[in-house]
């Protein structure tokens, strides 16, 4: 269990970060999403980097941005409930708490019968983009048809995607789930902003 502080000064933010290592299932107590509140650092997991000029001294690496799940990109966050992932599947045959690899990856690439290929989507990665595989991180929010307890709506799984920098649809080449995250209380997708993802 992690326990930030309580104090709602927005000075007196917390940042986890994630270790290069399966990340566990943590529960973090005390965690304010939003605008200049707490931070999550996945930094370890979403290594691309960027070369103006080619050569290894000018590489940089990529910032970390928050994407929708249809513009998945190098160093991206996504947040979706595990409705878009059933979506993406196949509804009714896959469940929250014994989703694989396998079948997330299936998911981004809607290649399972009866899913969506549209519901995930890899962006074409930055044009000074060092190599050709681009990492992300998503996180997967139980929802209220995704086993016990129900509706936990603060527990997340947390995935990391390895894709192909030309984009799109199938672009997906493998998935991790590393863990999972229970923050403790409710926190839904629309709560967390740019800032919570160092």
């Amino acid at each position: 269990m992690i326990v930030l502080s309580s104090s709602t000064v927005l000075s007196q933010t917390d940042t986890v970060v994630f270790d290069r290592d399966n990340i566990g299932n943590d529960t973090i107590v005390h965690f304010d999403a939003g605008a200049n509140r707490d931070v999550l650092d996945f930094t370890a997991w979403l290594t691309n980097v960027s070369s103006a000029s080619g050569s290894e001294e000018s590489q940089v690496r990529i910032n970390t941005t928050l994407v929708a799940e249809t513009a998945i990109v190098n160093n991206s966050v996504s947040i979706v409930d595990f409705d878009t992932v059933e979506t993406a599947f196949g509804t009714g045959t896959i469940a929250f708490d014994t989703l694989s690899n396998d079948q997330l990856l299936a998911a981004l690439n809607g290649t399972a019968t009866g899913g969506n290929a549209g519901t995930f989507v890899a962006a074409a990665g930055n044009a000074q983009l060092v190599g050709n595989d681009m990492y992300s991180i998503i996180l997967i929010e139980r929802d209220g048809n995704s086993g016990t307890p129900a509706d936990n709506f603060g527990e997340y799984l947390v995935a990391q995607v390895q894709s192909d920098s030309a984009g799109g649809n199938t672009a997906f080449e493998s998935v991790t789930i590393i863990g999972s995250i229970d923050f403790a209380q409710t926190e839904t997708v629309g709560g967390f902003t740019a800032v919570n993802f160092a």
